[in-house]
């Protein structure tokens, strides 16, 4: 969307509370909010409720709303225009595929999966057949039963399902097959939301009471609980939301929709018909924001933190620090939807600018912004030397003194400096020498512990000779008559530098 950066600027001093025994508590919180807004269309557009909303993949900055029977595309200029309508009977869910060109359908009143080719403007059946409730299997001859979620995965080529019949499908769109991964009769239970973890492996999804995650590469499929508590609908009973630590916070609504603000770390969850939740894996704890007030004044009021409300959100989507959310109001029988926006802001760190790579061969992973715990290792070039102890850094959070979340390295940037003498190895790659260095050569240490020996019996030697030399001098001067006083007499002093060792030794 057409996001100008005075909106950036108009980030209140908000941070999330929590309250757990009564008491409010201050979070060393890792996104800040700004205003809760309506997001005002140029051409007035009639919404019903909001099922779902996504980043158009073929035009960036546009956003694709789903509605329950209609799929809308909202331009970054904020114009809209009907995508598909046409055979859209119960719409819960869209993806999309090649690049944004098709849009994948999960069709809950049909039992089936549709396309929507947004070039030849045609809507086809994908998986299962449209009408015919039955059991997965070969994609051409079964249908789907009440699909209520899509989540595709790039790398796999590969589409999960989330069926109303508590069961996760994978569809490998490689040989066309449907296989059941997960099917919990007891606690899957209202799953509506669903979101895949950076690296691919793990599913988030919700459920009645709370929010779980399951590991898709093991072999059997399990929920472990993440959030909240897991209870089936049977025993369901809605209670007062609870925030606090993940594991003793409580949803008082079905969690609906649920998206990353921060990836790995920080979800932010709709709970039908009463608040916007944040779950903060990284820190252990759940708060809420914007909660619908029980008051005369119903409905979703515009503002910060302080006074925010939502009326009854069914979708989330976080792009680009706004959240896109899926409102609506208005009787059972005349339901009406709205999209409201929420800027936030997260701990972001940017690489070094060139005036700080001098000397450095590289630093990865090179990226133009970091989130909170990414890391940049410094390699210098040849000749050169970190000057310091560590050659890497960390994205970690801070505060502006207005409340407002931002990230700073840990520690400062390293150096690369000439290396003094010698060359900055890691202690793996040094191999002990056992040859002492002495003048720039590389000794044996026991030659040179031989040779000092040596060395020193022959000083002492050497002095001792001299001793007895000087001494049986000295002897002969005292007899030569006169005393030897006359200097016409006198010895001629001893002249060291003509006298050989061996000669020395000799005289002694």
């Amino acid at each position: 969307m057409d996001k100008a950066v005075n909106l950036l600027a108009v980030l209140s001093s908000v941070l999330i509370h929590f309250t757990e025994s009564g008491n409010n508590q201050r979070l060393d919180t890792l996104v800040s909010f700004g205003q809760l807004q309506e997001l005002e269309l140029k051409s007035s557009f009639s919404f019903e409720t909001i099922e779902d909303i996504e980043p158009d993949q073929l035009q960036p900055g546009g956003i694709l709303v789903a509605t329950s029977n209609t799929i809308i595309k909202i331009s970054p200029n904020l114009t809209t225009d009907v995508i598909a309508v046409a055979n859209l009977s119960t719409v819960t869910d869209i993806e999309q595929f090649n690049n944004g060109s098709d849009i994948i359908v999960a069709d809950f009143a049909e039992f089936c999966i549709t396309k929507v080719d947004r070039k030849k403007n045609t809507i086809t059946e994908f998986a299962g057949i449209c009408g015919k409730p039955m059991e997965p299997g070969n994609t051409k001859d079964s249908g789907l039963n009440k699909p209520e979620k899509l989540l595709y995965v790039a790398e796999e080529n590969a589409m999960f399902y989330i069926l109303f019949s508590k069961k996760i499908l994978k569809h490998n769109l490689t040989n066309d097959q449907i296989t059941v991964m997960y099917y919990d009769k007891e606690v899957f239970s209202d799953a509506y939301a669903a979101v895949m973890d950076s690296k691919n492996r793990y599913l988030y999804v919700s459920h009645t009471g709370g929010i779980s995650k399951i590991d898709t590469k093991a072999s059997v499929w399990s929920l472990e609980l993440v959030a909240g508590t897991n209870l089936n609908s049977s025993n369901f009973q809605r209670s007062q939301s609870k925030d606090g630590p993940l594991t003793t916070a409580r949803f008082g609504e079905i969690p609906n929709a649920m998206t990353w603000l921060i990836k790995d770390q920080v979800l932010l969850v709709s709970e039908h018909g009463q608040a916007l939740r944040i779950v903060n894996l990284e820190d252990g704890v759940v708060s809420t924001i914007c909660k619908r007030q029980k008051s005369e004044q119903s409905g979703f009021i515009t503002g910060n933190m302080a006074k925010c409300q939502v009326n009854a959100p069914v979708s989330v989507k976080a792009v680009d620090g706004v959240v896109y959310i899926g409102d609506f109001y208005g009787k059972p029988a005349e339901l009406k939807g709205r999209i409201l926006t929420l800027y936030y802001s997260q701990p972001k760190c940017y690489p070094p600018e060139a005036k700080d790579l001098k000397n450095v061969l590289s630093f990865t992973p090179n990226k133009n912004e970091y989130i909170n715990k990414d890391s940049i290792k410094f390699r210098c070039d040849n000749g050169y030397g970190v000057n310091s102890s560590y050659d890497t850094v960390t994205c970690v959070r801070a505060l502006f003194d207005n409340g407002t979340v931002y990230g700073v390295w840990d520690k400062p940037l390293p150096v690369c400096k000439v290396a003094v003498n010698k060359k900055r190895m890691h202690k793996a790659d040094v191999t002990p020498s056992n040859k002492i260095n002495i003048f720039g050569l590389e000794l044996d240490p026991v030659m040179v512990i031989v040779s000092s020996v040596v060395g020193t019996v022959i000083h002492i030697a050497a002095v001792a000779a001299f001793i007895v030399y000087r001494r049986r001098h000295r002897k002969e001067e005292q007899l030569i008559p006169g005393g030897g006083n006359s200097s016409s007499e006198m010895k001629q002093p001893i002249q060291m530098g003509s006298l050989k060792f061996k000669d020395l030794l000799n005289k002694a």
